[in-house]
């Protein structure tokens, strides 16, 4: 085996350590901004609800559902898109 050749070998060696590395970093990251989208969507749900609560105190149930609802679909629907069929 000559240098020219253990050289190329090594160099391709490194690029795909790097792309590796890449889709390590990049699947990470969409994995916590993911988690971050959801408990954002969720803590912002419950705060509609809580709004809901105290501003109409005659509120029922089945309002409260209706109000948490569209948030609840929100985050089905994202992570559909995704390819995750998850329930919130």
């Amino acid at each position: 085996m000559d240098f020219k050749s253990l050289r190329t070998q090594s160099s391709l060696a490194v690029i795909i350590t790097a792309a590796v590395l890449v889709e390590i970093t990049s699947g990470i990251q969409y994995y916590f901004a993911k988690e971050g989208i959801r408990q954002e969507v969720e803590h912002r749900a419950e705060r509609v609800v809580s709004i809901a609560k105290f501003s109409s105190p005659s509120i029922n149930w089945s309002q409260r559902a209706f109000i948490k609802r569209p948030a609840s679909m929100a985050i089905l629907s994202g992570e559909r898109a995704n390819g995750s069929f998850r329930t919130p």
